[in-house]
C-alpha cells in the first residue's frame, strides 16, 4: 500500500481559500471565450449569458400545443414550456418545504383521479437555496428561500404526452457544483445537446452551506447520521422523485444516470458509496470531483460546527436550547456565521463545507476514500471519473484578477496555506523546490510561480487523488483497479488548452482548468463557437464528449457501435503490454492514454506517494 492509502486519504481536513474558490465559482466562470496574459481586469470577468435564462432560447415553436404539454406527477398536474427544441418543467417541487436542519420530507401522493382543476404551469425556476452571491455574478434571478427543493426537467419536445416515445428514455439527473455552499439547478445554461441526443436531463436545488452541511452533537441527537448531510438527503430524496415520476415525462426510472462537476461531482461519489442511495440511479459520472476524498470526519465537522454556533450566539447550555436557537435564527445571521469570502483572512469560511462520513447510522457510515478503495459501494452498471489537466489554474487567475498575486517571494508561504492540513505534514517548501527545477518551468519567466502554484493545487488536490482513489498509486509495473464488482469502469483526462472560459485577462495561460469542461456539455453549438472564436474542432470535442456521456447512460458503456469515435478503455488492470486504460479528451480528437503517464505528468509516483514532510 503506497503512503497516500489512508483512511482519510490526501485532502482530510478543512480547504483554503485560494483553493476552494475555484470551487466556489465553478458556476460563474465556466463558459466564454477570451484569453491572454497581462495585468488583471479592472472589473469581474462578464458572467451574463448570452440569453436571459428565464427567457425561451431560440424561436417558441407554435407545437406541440398547449393541451400537449400537460403531464402529471403523484402531486399535480402542469403545463411544460418550450425551450430551445426542448419541453421543459421548470420549478416543480420534490420535497416538502424543508425544515431546518432536519432530513428533506417526501410530497404527499395525490390519487390521479383527484388531480383536477386547471394544470399548473411549470414555466419558472423554483428559488435557489440559501447562499451569499458568488463574487462575480452568476447570472441567476430566481430569489433566494429556504423553500427552495425544487427541479426542473428537460426532454425532447417532440414527446408530447399524446406520443410518448416508444421506449422510455434514459434520465441524466445532474447535481451542481459550487463548493457546497453556492449554486442551483438554474445555472449552467441548458441541456439543448445532452437532450437532442434522446435522453431526458433533470437538474435540482439542494441546501447548501450551514443548511445543508452543518453537524452539531445536538443535531446528531435528533436525527443521527443525518446531520451534516441535509444537502446529500436532498438529492437522495429527488431521486426518489425522479424515480416515482420519470416514467409520466417518457424517461425510464430504472436508467437514472447521476453526473456532475467540482462539489456535484463529490456529491456523485457520495451516493456511489451510500447506503441510503442504493437502487436510485444506474450509473454515475464524476468530473473533477476526487478532491477531499476523506470528507469530513464527525469530530472535524463539531469542531467547525462549534465555532459556527459560537458566531450565531447559539452556543448555549443544553442541547434543545441549541436546536431551537438554530432553528428560531434570522436567516441572514446564520449567512453571516457561516461566512463567506473576504478580503482580510485566508480563510474562505463559506467553502469549509463537505459531507460528514463516519456518523452511526447507514446515510453515510464511511468516507468515500475508505468506502471506494475497499469496494463497499451501491451496486451500480457503470463509473465514469475523471479531471481537468491544469484545475488549479482556475483558482490562481481569480485570485490574481482580485490582487492576490503569487510570487517569488510568498510562493512557499502560499504553497503552505494550501498544504497545512495535510494529515501528512507536509514540507510545502521542498515541494515547491521540487516543482521550480522541473525542466517546463525553465523558459517561463513572470507566470513561472503563479503556473508552479496551479500545478501543486492541481496534482495534489485532484490528479493524485483521483488516481490514488481508483487504483492507488501505479507503480510501473502494473496495478488492479479498485471497482465496485460487477461495474463498467471508465476514466478521462481533459487536456484541451484551447477551452473555452470567462476571464477577458487571466494573466496565465488557463488551458484545462477547473469549469472548462462544462461548455462542451451545457448550451447551444452556437454559444459554443461563438466562445471559441468559431474554432470548428472545438465543436467536434463537444460532439465528442456529448456522444461518450450520453452513450454511457443509455447503456454502461461510453463507446458507440458506430466505431467512428476513439474507443475509450475500460479502467482495468495497466500492463506494459495493454498499457493503455484512460482517455484523453482534446480537440485534435481524443486519444487513448494510460494512468502511467498521467500519474507521471502529475508527479504522483515521483513526489506526491512520498512527499517530504515537515516531520
Amino acid at each position: 500500500m503506497s503512503s497516500l492509502t489512508t483512511s482519510t486519504g490526501v485532502f482530510a481536513l478543512k480547504p483554503l481559500a485560494l483553493f476552494l474558490m475555484s470551487l466556489t465559482l465553478a458556476g460563474c466562470l465556466s463558459g466564454g471565450g477570451g484569453g491572454g496574459s497581462s495585468s488583471p481586469p479592472s472589473t469581474p470577468p462578464s458572467t451574463a449569458e448570452p440569453t436571459d435564462p428565464q427567457e425561451p432560447v431560440g424561436p417558441v415553436e407554435p407545437e406541440p400545443s398547449l393541451a400537449e404539454r400537460v403531464f402529471s406527477t403523484e402531486q399535480q398536474r402542469i403545463t411544460g414550456v418550450i425551450r430551445d427544441d426542448m419541453l421543459a418543467f421548470l420549478g416543480l417541487r420534490y420535497a416538502q418545504p424543508p425544515v431546518r436542519f432536519a432530513p428533506p420530507a417526501a410530497l404527499t401522493v395525490t390519487p390521479v383521479d383527484e388531480l383536477t382543476g386547471d394544470p399548473d404551469s411549470a414555466d419558472a425556476y423554483g428559488a435557489r437555496c440559501p447562499q451569499h452571491e458568488p463574487p462575480v455574478s452568476s447570472g441567476n434571478t430566481s430569489p433566494i428561500s429556504e423553500d427552495c427543493l425544487f427541479l426542473n426537467i428537460f426532454r425532447p419536445a417532440e414527446l408530447t404526452a399524446g406520443s410518448l416515445a416508444e421506449e422510455a428514455l434514459p434520465v441524466m439527473l445532474y447535481l451542481h457544483g459550487g463548493a457546497f455552499v453556492e449554486g442551483s439547478g438554474e445555472e449552467f445554461y441548458l441541456p439543448t445537446r445532452l437532450v437532442e441526443r434522446d435522453v431526458i436531463v433533470v437538474t435540482i436545488n439542494y441546501r447548501l452551506g450551514a443548511l445543508g452541511f452543518q453537524a452539531l452533537p445536538a443535531l446528531f441527537e435528533e436525527h443521527g447520521s443525518a446531520t451534516g448531510n441535509y444537502g446529500i438527503l436532498d438529492q437522495q430524496e429527488a431521486m426518489r422523485w425522479i424515480r416515482a415520476n420519470i416514467a409520466n415525462f417518457g424517461g425510464d426510472p430504472d436508467n437514472v444516470t447521476i453526473f456532475g462537476q467540482s462539489a456535484g461531482g463529490h456529491s456523485v461519489l457520495t451516493h456511489v458509496v451510500s447506503p441510503t442511495a442504493e437502487g436510485l440511479f444506474s450509473k454515475a459520472i464524476s468530473q473533477g470531483g476526487t478532491y477531499a476524498p476523506g470528507q469530513r470526519p464527525p469530530a472535524a465537522a463539531y469542531t467547525l460546527g462549534q465555532a459556527f454556533i459560537e458566531r450565531l450566539g447559539c452556543d448555549l447550555n443544553s442541547a434543545e436550547e441549541i436546536r431551537d436557537c438554530l432553528r428560531n435564527s434570522e436567516l441572514a445571521d446564520i449567512l453571516q456565521a457561516q461566512g463567506r469570502a473576504g478580503s482580510s483572512g485566508d480563510e474562505y469560511l463559506g467553502a469549509s463545507y463537505l459531507p460528514v462520513a463516519g456518523n452511526q447510522g447507514d446515510v453515510f457510515p464511511e468516507s468515500v476514500w475508505s468506502a471506494l478503495r475497499a469496494g463497499r459501494t451501491n451496486p451500480i452498471d457503470g463509473l465514469v471519473v475523471g479531471f481537468n489537466r491544469e484545475e488549479g489554474r482556475f483558482t490562481i487567475a481569480f485570485n490574481e484578477w482580485l490582487g492576490v498575486e503569487v510570487t517569488a517571494a510568498n510562493i512557499k508561504a502560499k504553497a503552505h496555506q494550501l498544504l497545512q492540513f495535510d494529515w501528512r505534514g507536509l514540507d510545502a517548501g521542498a515541494i515547491v523546490d521540487y516543482y521550480l527545477a522541473q525542466p517546463e518551468y525553465d523558459d517561463r519567466d513572470d507566470d513561472k510561480y503563479p503556473l508552479v502554484m496551479a500545478a501543486i493545487e492541481t496534482d495534489w488536490a485532484y490528479a493524485c487523488n483521483q488516481l490514488a482513489l481508483l487504483s492507488g498509486s501505479p507503480p510501473p509495473d502494473g496495478f488492479s483497479a479498485n471497482k465496485p464488482s460487477g461495474t463498467n469502469l471508465y476514466s478521462y483526462w481533459f487536456t484541451e488548452q484551447n477551452a473555452p472560459h470567462r476571464f477577458p485577462d487571466p494573466g496565465i495561460p488557463l488551458g484545462a482548468a477547473h469549469t472548462t469542461d462544462l461548455p462542451y456539455l451545457w448550451g447551444s453549438e452556437q454559444v459554443l463557437l461563438e466562445r471559441t472564436g468559431n474554432d470548428e474542432s472545438q465543436l467536434l470535442l463537444a460532439e465528442r464528449m456529448l456522444d461518450y456521456w450520453t452513450t454511457f447512460a443509455k447503456t454502461g458503456d461510453p463507446n458507440a457501435s458506430d466505431g467512428v469515435a476513439e474507443q475509450w478503455p475500460a479502467y482495468d488492470s495497466f500492463t506494459p503490454e495493454t498499457p493503455n486504460n484512460m482517455i484523453e479528451l482534446k480537440t485534435t480528437e481524443p486519444v487513448q492514454t494510460s494512468v502511467l503517464e498521467v500519474s507521471q505528468h502529475h508527479h504522483c509516483q515521483s513526489l506526491w506517494s512520498r512527499a517530504p514532510t515537515r516531520r
